[in-house]
């Protein structure tokens, strides 16, 4: 960020006045821990979430966190006792009700109240869901093993491509855009990887493990278990990740997020009563059960 459009950044937070944090400790790609500083505001009616700085951080705790970010704003004549909103994710170091930064800095103005933020709190729910269940792991591991293999080398990646209209995706444990991403990219090209792995089971020109690994996959794919888990968890990590896409936008309201909510929650326990309704989706798509 150039030195001019930092400026302009906190002009407008000071003539806002009010304002609320936004902070999350995240590494980047030398893997070094930095603290991003966002402050969201609103100036002549608009609402607007700015970065602001990025800071190299060695400490996780909740005093040495909150102690960067308190010298970031007084650094910049940024005064803590306009501040009135806090948003953090569910980490103790974050969230911590005695001694998490939100509590330290309600410490000095109480008026700055402390919200989740409602996004990662979405995707623990998910992520916890999915943990209890033991089909549910087993049918995300068969997804990782499926882009495992694939991405193994550059023939067979090559070979996935040929044969479908999109390459699949990795896994990750807390963002779940990923897992929606992992799973579409199997249900939208679930024919097509069959048959890029039935390619490798049937050809004289691949070693004897990728053929063993393709076949144990191929088996898998030939199960209804993994059709219709394919199929439900496309609809529910779809909904799941346009419903955590819109609670992440700077306009969202209160009303309007606990509207998405109720929905998300209605759309789930409807989905109890599609399970026939999921099992004819998978005959339709011709999925080899």
């Amino acid at each position: 960020m150039s030195k001019k459009v930092f400026n302009h950044i906190v002009a407008e937070i000071k003539e806002a006045k009010y304002f609320a944090l936004i902070t999350d400790s995240t590494p980047d790609i030398s893997h070094e821990d930095q603290l991003p500083i966002i402050c969201r505001y609103c100036l002549h009616g608009q609402v607007y979430e700015r970065f602001l700085q990025f800071l190299p951080i060695s400490s996780h705790t909740g005093e040495s966190l909150c102690k960067v970010t308190l010298e970031v704003l007084e650094a910049n004549d940024i005064s803590i006792s306009n501040c009135r909103g806090q948003s953090y994710d569910n980490a103790s170091n974050m969230s911590g009700k005695y001694v998490g930064v939100q509590a330290r800095i309600q410490e000095l103005n109480l008026l700055a109240l402390y919200v989740p933020r409602v996004g990662h709190s979405l995707n623990l729910v998910g992520k916890n869901s999915v943990n209890v269940c033991i089909e549910a792991i087993s049918f995300f591991g068969f997804i990782a093993n499926l882009y495992a293999f694939f991405v193994a080398s550059p023939h067979r990646w090559e070979i996935l491509l040929n044969n479908s209209d999109s390459t699949l995706e990795s896994l990750s444990k807390t963002r779940w855009s990923c897992r929606d991403d992992a799973t579409s990219a199997s249900f939208f090209n679930y024919s097509q990887i069959y048959d890029a792995l039935s390619g490798f089971v049937e050809s004289d020109d691949e070693n004897a493990d990728t053929r063993f690994d393709a076949r144990n996959l191929k088996n898998q794919m030939e199960k209804l278990e993994i059709a219709f888990m394919t199929q439900f968890w496309h609809e529910v990590l779809d909904r799941f990740n346009k419903t955590s896409k819109f609670l992440q936008t700077a306009e969202l309201d209160l009303v309007a997020g606990d509207k998405m909510l109720q929905s998300l929650t209605e759309f789930i326990n409807e989905m109890r009563n599609k399970f026939d309704e999921i099992q004819k989706k998978c005959q339709e798509v011709r999925m080899f059960c």
